[in-house]
C-alpha cells in the first residue's frame, strides 16, 4: 500500500498481463487435448454514471440505448470432450480512444485511397488524420474489433500449437464475425478450423432471375439444403418454459462463398 500512494509502485496489472497468465493456464490445462474449442465474443463494459473515465467510449446497454462504456473481447477454451474449461484471453480497448481506435471504415477508405493511386502511378496526399492511421499500422498499435480479434485469435491459436503442434483448433464466432476475409485469415492462415454464425439475409452466390428478368442473388435464408434430418425431443426447457414433445429438425448443405466450399448447417 505504501508504494501505491507514495507513487514507487511500477508494475501495473492490466489486461495484456492478465490474458498472458490465463492463456498459460489454458494451454497447460488442455495441453492434452486433441481437439480445443476456443469461443471467442465480445461484451461492452457499461459505466452508465460515469462521466471522466479514462479514454471513455461509447456502448450499447441491454435495451439498445447509448451510454458511456469500454469494449472486450474474450476467449473460452474447452476440450474436445467438453469436460474441461479455461478462460483464456481478455482484451479490453475503447471506441473513445482517440489515439488508438480507428474505424473499420476509416481503414476501408485509406485501403482504397491507395490502391487508386497505384493504379493510376500518382503519389498520393494523405490528411493528418490518415497519417496518423498510417503510422498506427506501421507500429501495430491500432484498435478496433477487427484488428483485436484478429490478434487474439493468433496468440490463442499459436500457443496451444507451440505446445501440442499435433491439436487441432475450432474457433467459434457469433454472426457479426460473418465475413470471407476472417474466413480466409482463420483457415488459410492460422491453418484452423472454424464455426461461424452467418447473417440470414446476407447475398449467397447463386442467383435467379426476377419478373424484370434481372439476375439477382439468392439470400442465404432461401438457399435450399440437401441434409436433413428430424428429432423428436420428449423434454425441452427454453426460457423457463417446457415444451413436451418437441420437434427439432437439422438441415445442411455445401454453399459457397467467396469462392470457397462451406458447410452450411441450420
Amino acid at each position: 500500500m505504501k508504494t501505491l500512494f507514495d507513487g514507487t509502485l511500477k508494475s501495473v496489472l492490466d489486461d495484456k498481463k492478465i490474458s498472458e497468465t490465463l492463456r498459460q493456464i489454458s494451454v497447460a490445462g488442455l495441453s492434452d487435448e486433441e481437439v480445443v474449442i476456443a469461443l471467442h465474443d465480445p461484451c461492452d463494459i457499461r459505466k452508465a454514471y460515469s462521466e471522466k473515465l479514462e479514454n471513455q467510449g461509447v456502448v450499447r446497454d441491454l435495451e439498445g440505448k447509448l451510454v458511456s462504456g469500454y469494449n472486450t473481447f474474450n476467449t473460452i477454451c474447452v476440450g474436445g470432450d467438453g469436460k474441461q474449461l479455461h478462460l483464456s484471453d481478455m482484451t479490453v480497448y475503447s471506441n473513445g480512444d482517440k489515439a488508438h481506435y480507428v474505424t473499420q471504415a476509416e481503414l476501408d477508405k485509406l485501403v482504397n485511397k491507395q490502391v487508386a493511386g497505384i493504379k493510376a502511378k500518382e503519389e498520393v496526399a494523405f490528411t493528418e488524420r490518415e497519417q496518423a492511421i498510417l503510422q498506427l499500422l506501421a507500429d501495430d498499435d491500432l484498435v478496433n474489433l477487427g484488428r483485436v480479434s484478429r490478434k487474439q485469435l493468433q496468440a490463442v491459436s499459436s500457443q496451444f500449437k507451440a505446445a501440442n503442434p499435433e491439436v487441432a483448433i475450432w474457433h467459434v464466432l457469433d454472426r457479426q464475425f460473418d465475413g470471407a476475409p476472417l474466413f480466409e485469415f482463420i483457415t488459410h492462415d492460422l491453418q484452423d478450423k472454424c464455426v461461424i454464425r452467418l447473417k440470414s439475409s446476407r447475398n449467397s452466390q447463386e442467383k435467379w432471375v426476377n419478373e424484370a428478368g434481372k439476375e439477382c442473388p439468392v439470400k442465404l435464408k432461401d438457399v435450399p439444403l440437401a441434409g436433413k434430418q428430424i428429432e423428436r425431443l420428449n423434454k425441452v426447457r427454453l426460457k423457463g418454459k417446457v415444451y413436451q414433445q418437441a420437434k427439432r429438425i437439422i438441415e445442411w448443405g455445401t454453399l459457397v462463398l467467396a469462392g470457397k466450399a462451406m458447410l452450411l448447417c441450420e
